[in-house]
């Protein structure tokens, strides 16, 4: 069982990838608007805060929104020997407990990426139409309007422009 917490477009194709490798999969996210798209990719339930993963004790719990207190309570709600992986970059900087990773012995990696291999199986899955990534073209000239979209978690999946083309 894996939780993804940040249910934007990196975080919904991690739920859809974790189903697809046959994990039970939970999503959290602030936005509960987010949690249709999450199910409909395979999530099983949806919370508001990591803290309502405590009583589930997923064995990984991957936090695409790396805002300080997800991944502390990532920490604090994965299972003993569980794995917390960080992917977001919400934040520079991060306050754990030293006590909760020590005496449950959790693994705390960092993600930036994914090696040629994993690309290759999931543009495959893309393929195969498995993952079905939510993409909205936007206008280059309203790239700015897109920012702010993105600032105010009004967006669902990824924003895309290309410069000089008419959007398609």
């Amino acid at each position: 069982m894996i939780a993804v917490v940040g249910l934007g477009g990196l975080g919904l194709n991690g739920v859809r990838t974790g189903v697809i490798a046959g994990a039970t999969v939970y999503g959290v996210d602030i936005n509960p608007d987010t949690f249709a798209a999450a199910r409909a990719a395979g999530a099983r339930e949806c919370f508001t805060d990591v803290t309502a993963l405590a009583d589930l004790r997923p064995d990984a719990i991957i936090d695409f929104a790396g805002v300080g207190s997800t991944t502390s309570d990532a920490i604090d709600a994965v299972r003993r020997l569980g794995r917390v992986v960080v992917v977001g970059l919400g934040t520079k900087t991060t306050t754990f407990s030293n006590g909760s990773l020590v005496h449950k012995s959790v693994e705390l990696r960092g993600s930036y990426g994914a090696g040629k291999d994993e690309y290759r199986q999931v543009l495959g899955f893309i393929a195969e139409g498995r993952i079905t990534p939510i993409v909205e073209e936007i206008p280059f000239a309203d790239l700015n309007e897109g920012l702010d979209r993105l600032r105010h978690g009004k967006v669902r999946g990824r924003l895309v422009t290309r410069p000089g083309a008419d959007p398609i």
